[in-house]
Formats: structure tokens, sequence, C-alpha cells
């Protein structure tokens, strides 16, 4: 068991990017404390952090604690300039799209490329891996489409399914450019109603994306959402 001294603690970056009003705010809260935010959420000025205390058991039994720092970092036009000023030593990287609200995905790889271009990171994948994760970024990305509980069964796109979150999943009837290596990153359904589940489950789980001939059965199977934290480091 490790220290109880928080000072001795790992320390993990997490950047939650995406466009105004995609539920950045609301999903980094739930991560953070399991519960959805109380009363209407106001637009993120700047960067607002949230932090969850998180332990992580090796396979060999050792414990690790960590504080998981997610920077949910404001989307709108104004604050671009001040942008880059938040991307600094990243260790993992959620992309958020409101799949209810009718914006093209294609904005996740600009926020990808933005964060590529102008972060700086920890810990970063080998370059084989990095090169297959949106903008090309060096860490471990996890792309979340929220809000799946507001679709009409009978309008929701191919392999999406409101409700609660998803152990099982298919990427979205539309592709976003680029594919994920098992364990980089993955796909993760968010809806409303995951803020009453036990605090075990409320991080949903990670299901990784994959092309739709993959056959192979680790490829549809999820994994703890914050179990990519192994591989993010401490910095």
């Amino acid at each position: 068991m490790s220290s109880q001294n928080p000072d001795s603690f790992g320390k993990i970056r997490v950047l939650v990017a995406g466009n105004s009003g995609s539920g950045k705010t609301s999903v980094s809260h739930l991560i953070a404390t399991g519960r959805k935010p109380r009363g209407d959420v106001a637009p993120t000025v700047g960067c607002q952090v949230h932090v969850r205390l998180y332990e992580f058991e090796e396979p060999s039994g050792a414990r690790h604690k960590y504080f998981v720092e997610l920077w949910d970092v404001g989307a709108h036009r104004r604050y671009e300039p001040l942008r880059k000023t938040f991307y600094g030593k990243i260790n993992g990287v959620i992309l958020v799209h409101d799949i209810a609200g009718g914006g093209a995905p294609a904005a996740l790889q600009r926020w990808a490329m933005e964060i590529a271009d102008q972060g700086t990171f920890s810990a970063e994948l080998a370059p084989e891996a990095a090169a297959d994760n949106l903008g090309a970024l060096p860490v471990p990305v996890l792309v979340l489409y929220n809000k799946a509980d507001k679709l009409q069964r009978t309008a929701a796109p191919a392999g999406v399914r409101p409700g609660p979150a998803a152990r099982r999943c298919r990427p979205p009837g539309q592709r976003i450019a680029g594919r994920h290596r098992r364990g980089c990153g993955g796909l993760l359904l968010l809806g409303s109603r995951e803020a009453a589940l036990p605090q075990r489950e409320a991080t949903g789980h990670l299901c990784p994306a994959r092309d739709a001939t993959d056959p192979s059965p680790e490829a549809s199977h999820g994994a703890p959402a914050l179990q990519l934290q192994p591989r993010l480091g401490r910095f």
C-alpha cells in the first residue's frame, strides 16, 4: 500500500475538450464525483479543474494512488488565444461530442489537431501508436459521445444505444477520421441517467474503437474508463 501522504501520490492531467455545449463540465463533474451537477451548468470561462483521487491496483497486488486532474477547457471562440496555456503536461485527452445536437463529429479531429499542435505531453505513446490517434495525439485518447439518452431510438446512428453507459458498443455509423489502437483510445456513450449509477460505474466503460471488420472479441469488450491511468504515467 502506498503512503497516505498526499504529497506522495502521483498526478494525472487529463484534458477535456470539445465544442461549446457538448457537456464537458457535466462529464468532468460526473467522473470526479460520481454525481450529476446540480442545477444549470454555466459555460466554462477559461478552464475549470476537477480532481478525483483514484487508486490503481497492479496485477502484482501493489496499489498506487493518483490525483486525476480533469482540465475542462472553455470552447468559446473568445478563449481560443488563451487555450494553449492550459495545454501543458498532458497525460491523456477526453474529446466530448454532443451526439444529439447534430454537429459534425469532424470537430473532434480539429480539437485533436489543435491540442497536438499546441500542447506538451507527459509519458508519450510510441510513435506508431500515436499515429493512429485522432490528430496523432501522443497520449491516450477517449472519444465520448455525450447525451445519447436524448436520441430518438428510431433516429439513433447505427450501433448507438440510448440510456446507461454501454458495456458493449460499436462506433456510430458516421466514422471519425482516424482510428485507435486497443488500449490507446476508446469510445464511450454517456447519457444523463449515468448520474444515478454507483460511483464504481459512474465513469462508464470504454469500448476500444475499431474497424467493423475486426472480429476479435477483445475489440468489443469494455474496461473501466480510468484503467487508462497506468499508461498515462506521472509528471
